[in-house]
């Protein structure tokens, strides 16, 4: 078959990529890990073909021409819930055009997806887990085998979810990571531009009140199928790679394991993960550092320890300032995330969150809104308190579209909070010299400078 993976065109810098949705804070644009993985599972036997029509800034018009010419007998596209009434519109004038079933991911569909798929008859099937082989039993008409998926028969929509617990293991072909490499994707923590995502577990085994990962349930890839992807990777002149897994490391043995293993094989790359703070000691993380890791993304959220127990974070303050400070001993690059905006956010505890950005002294900082994703604890909570308009799809945690508020602040007030935020804590000057000194590549740099600019641009509008 010829299958095209589309990511559709927008007004704006849509991500859409792991069942989250978001408008970029600046400049970078990451490979959609998403495809990758089903690029894998679609290597064999099938013309794949990569149309990114928000990385190239494609208009409707030109993109729909584009698909024309491709000729697809299936497109898998990427939604989302900050994009989706274009979305929708898009797949409209597309199956006019050509007669490919269409398939889409994207977190709005966890939640609606039956009744997305029957009020819009331009989708065909609706893809709830891209790790799994669902994709190629719905390709080959194999439905029975089908456990993650909402699609048209000829008796109606059907809907499968698992009836049990599901393999917590799993294998995948090599992706065709040809398709995405060195295609103009970037990432900002990254230090070189021809990198490539891997993922080696889906979902998440922690249960956060506001992130949707942990709805998805836990699965991990068995190393000797990691081992196979990374071998492929050092052969095709891979350098950096980012690693996509939401809590990297969460099976400790395994993981050590995972590093021993790219010392031993001698693979040098360059990595970047996201871990939690509860996940890595010091000799753990002396082991991450000698097999190459030199970035590691943490989840912060909140300088409230009660905020972060009554969002089930399952870690304390201390345990954040513990975890950075072995990062700094130990010279590994740092980024935090930040959550501004929870229903019972203050003022004051929103200032004491970026005052202790300040305090963790991160190399970066990532201020984002309280976002209620579909399937989340914080969203039904939001609509409890009313903090939300009826049937509002539209919040975006980069706060590009601000609807959001808390029992305490408007939107306005927590707009001009993240504003401060991010000129408290990216304008200091020990900051910003700091930065110069340990900037390492030319890449690295251009990233940097260019996010920089960007971040404070989207900022003012």
């Amino acid at each position: 078959m010829r299958i095209t993976f589309l990511n559709p065109p927008g007004r704006r810098l849509y991500l859409r990529e792991y069942y989250c949705s978001q408008i970029s804070k600046a400049a970078y644009y990451p490979q959609p890990v998403d495809f990758i993985m089903l690029s894998a599972r679609l290597r064999e036997g099938n013309e794949l073909f990569l149309l990114d029509a928000i990385k190239d800034r494609l208009a409707p018009e030109e993109c729909l021409k584009k698909l024309k010419n491709f000729n697809p007998d299936v497109v898998i596209f990427l939604s989302g819930v900050v994009s989706w009434q274009e979305d929708a519109e898009f797949l409209r004038r597309l199956k006019e055009k050509i007669k490919a079933k269409i398939v889409g991911i994207g977190d709005i569909f966890l939640e609606e997806g039956r009744q997305i798929i029957e009020k819009n008859s331009a989708i065909d099937a609706l893809l709830m887990d891209f790790c799994s082989p669902d994709i190629t039993y719905y390709l080959k008409n194999e439905f029975e085998k089908i456990t993650h998926m909402h699609y048209r028969s000829n008796a109606g929509i059907v809907t499968k979810v698992p009836d049990g617990a599901e393999a917590p293991v799993f294998e995948i072909p090599i992706p065709r990571h040809d398709l995405f490499i060195n295609r103009g994707y970037t990432y900002p923590f990254v230090r070189n531009k021809g990198y490539a995502t891997v993922l080696t577990d889906y979902g998440c085994p922690y249960k956060c009140s506001f992130c949707v990962m942990g709805a998805l349930g836990y699965k991990y890839r068995l190393l000797e199928n990691v081992f196979a992807e990374l071998d492929y990777l050092r052969q095709y002149g891979i350098k950096e790679i980012l690693f996509m897994d939401q809590s990297f490391g969460v099976l400790r043995q395994r993981n050590i394991a995972l590093y021993q293993a790219m010392i031993e094989r001698k693979y040098n790359f360059g990595w970047v993960c996201y871990s939690r703070v509860d996940l890595i000691d010091y000799a753990t993380l002396e082991l991450m550092k000698k097999s190459g890791c030199h970035t590691i993304m943490f989840g912060v959220e909140t300088a409230s320890n009660e905020l972060l127990k009554k969002y089930n974070k399952g870690y304390t303050r201390e345990q954040v300032e513990s975890a950075f400070r072995m990062c700094r001993k130990l010279k590994v690059r740092t980024v935090g995330t930040f959550i501004l905006g929870l229903p019972e956010d203050t003022l004051e505890s929103c200032y004491e969150t970026i005052e202790f950005a300040k305090r963790l002294n991160c190399d970066f900082a990532s201020f984002n809104f309280a976002f209620p994703r579909p399937k989340t604890g914080l969203r039904k909570k939001m609509a409890e308190n009313k903090l939300l308009a009826p049937c509002d799809f539209t919040p975006d945690q980069s706060g590009q579209d601000m609807h959001i508020k808390t029992l305490a602040l408007s939107s306005k007030e927590l707009a001009k909070i993240r504003k401060q935020a991010l000129l408290q804590f990216y304008l200091r000057p020990g900051y910003l010299i700091r930065q110069l000194f340990v900037t390492q590549t030319l890449d690295e740099a251009c990233v940097k400078f260019k996010n920089f600019i960007s971040m404070f641009y989207r900022n003012q509008k």
